[in-house]
């Protein structure tokens, strides 16, 4: 498998598998401030990255 955020290959054992897809757990990163994830991520529809909580908030306001 190939990491969708480095490139770099991933063995099958490792990593952190979201949305069929498997990331390196030091690649499993906001898009905007780099800060690891946890559960509390949103994917951004059009550009398919993740932001973790507070970058979303930031971005797209608080919605309830």
């Amino acid at each position: 498998m190939i990491c969708p955020r480095c490139g770099n290959f991933l063995l099958a054992r490792e990593g952190i598998l979201q949305a069929g897809r498997k990331y390196h757990r030091h690649c499993w990163t906001c898009a905007q401030c780099s800060s690891p994830l946890t559960s509390w991520v949103r994917q951004q529809p059009i550009t398919n990255e993740y932001l973790c909580n507070t970058c979303h908030i930031k971005t797209h306001g608080l919605k309830e």
